[in-house]
């Protein structure tokens, strides 16, 4: 469907007021999705496909303003460049003194990677993107595809893709703490106090495992492959805390698809987040009893009614008169003030995108697909696609004992398991200096214990 012309200019949705103010050279709050194809990328058919593909997403395009009160969209008519791969992963986008594109599209060999400033869309909506933009560059490189059906199901009005759902399903009359996001203080919460890598260098580990086997792990314990892996990361933090800490609570922020919930074809963010809180001492140490209370943390959270009192207490907050009025210097204090609250009550966060689909004639040319966020602290990201599932940690915190607790727990599940990192472990920050140096899926590299693998098993996790 043609997309009729559009306004100049447009406002944030609700979540993406937050990153423009929160985003700093340590924090990007960039992320980045990757599709790996079976042959290497043509640097032309992939630039004609981005701009074939940013014809349906055009709001990608578009760069960050600030008014007296708000940032908001403006229309650039800018056109990405695309690039072979020539920077750290996750690099900052969004500089408030400077006016470029929030997006950027790379590739490495066979892997095309598109990463987006937070502010621009959500997972949901980045994945909508790249999944476009990777059917039109096979089709540009190998044109019997034409022929094929590759409908990718997005058959979205610019004005739909465009919406602001938050405001959509706003209900003014659902009563909610408006200060809700930053998180209960109930219970004395554990949270990483560690050193960042030099020039907050994002280091990147990626497992790979069997699709198949972590869903028979997560039937055998009668749960879903997130509440499974939810419940592993709690015990691997357990098991890397310090005596003195094991006190503490630990808190596992979940991004939740609000789409899933509420109807939308919004490619912009629409997204909400969970808190999941465990203490060991309480509530038991085993896998079991760690799942039982994480299962029932979901399915306490994850109602309709909740859900619309989270929107409700997001929305009401910024549709405040006294908010409304306030300049937009010190909103920004504000929600600087509010980020550094939230991220003492938190303890890490886990994102699951859940399985991705292509059409069935790509098979040939897709290999898998990754995703995972730049942060300051660190962040547990998956996906899958067909039998490939990709289980990242990212951050720019330099200890890895966390991780390491984590993918050896994750072994027992998956012997073949998979390592790759775009660090060295030996060296502690130093990164290897090699063609392969901005790689994370082909890179073998140290990892973590300064041993030199590729395939892991148990016994050298």
């Amino acid at each position: 469907m043609k997309n009729t012309k559009r306004p100049g200019w447009s406002r944030l949705d609700n979540a993406a007021k937050v990153f423009p103010a929160l985003a700093n050279k340590k924090d990007s709050r960039v992320f980045r999705f990757a599709c790996q194809l079976t042959e290497p990328v043509q640097k032309k058919a992939l630039q004609q496909a981005a701009e074939q593909a940013l014809e349906e997403f055009p709001i990608f395009t578009n760069i960050i303003r600030h008014g007296m009160f708000w940032y908001y969209l403006e229309e650039s008519g800018k056109m990405p460049i695309v690039h072979e791969e020539d920077q750290n992963v996750c690099s900052r986008l969004y500089d408030k003194n400077e006016h470029h594109l929030l997006i950027d599209i790379s590739y490495y060999k066979c892997r095309i990677n598109f990463e987006i400033f937070h502010a621009m869309a959500d997972a949901t909506g980045a994945l909508m993107f790249l999944k476009t933009l990777v059917v039109n560059y096979l089709k540009i490189v190998h044109p019997v595809l034409v022929h094929e059906d590759l409908s990718l199901g997005i058959d979205s009005t610019f004005r739909e893709k465009d919406s602001d759902s938050f405001s959509q399903y706003y209900n003014k009359e659902e009563k909610n703490s408006s200060m809700s996001f930053l998180g209960e203080k109930t219970v004395p919460i554990f949270h990483f106090h560690e050193p960042s890598t030099p020039d907050f260098f994002q280091q990147v580990t990626e497992a790979e495992v069997s699709t198949r086997q972590i869903i028979a792990a997560a039937k055998q314990y009668h749960t879903t492959v997130t509440v499974f892996l939810v419940s592993l990361l709690i015990l691997s933090i357990y098991d890397a805390m310090e005596p003195r800490d094991r006190k503490k609570a630990v808190r596992i922020m979940v991004p939740v698809n609000l789409r899933n919930y509420f109807p939308s074809a919004t490619v912009r963010n629409f997204f909400g987040l969970i808190a999941v809180t465990y203490d060991r001492k309480k509530q038991g140490e085993t896998l079991e009893d760690v799942i039982a209370a994480v299962a029932e943390n979901f399915r306490r959270e994850l109602t309709k009614e909740k859900l619309e009192k989270m929107i409700a207490g997001q929305v009401s907050l910024e549709k405040h008169m006294a908010a409304r009025a306030i300049p937009l210097i010190f909103k920004d204090i504000g929600m600087e003030l509010s980020g550094l609250i939230a991220g003492a009550r938190q303890t890490m966060y886990f994102s699951n995108i859940g399985r991705i689909t292509m059409p069935k004639a790509l098979a040939p040319y897709v290999c898998q697909f990754d995703f995972f966020i730049g942060c300051a602290g660190r962040q547990i990201c998956m996906c899958s696609y067909e039998d490939h599932m990709m289980v990242t940690c990212a951050g720019s915190s330099s200890p890895k004992d966390t991780e390491r607790a984590f993918f050896r727990r994750l072994a027992e599940f998956d012997s073949d398991m998979i390592i790759n990192t775009n660090y060295s472990g030996k060296e502690d920050w130093i990164l290897i200096k090699s063609e392969k140096r901005f790689d994370v899926r082909n890179a073998v590299l140290h990892f973590l214990e300064s041993v030199y693998i590729v395939r892991c098993v148990k016994s050298e996790l």
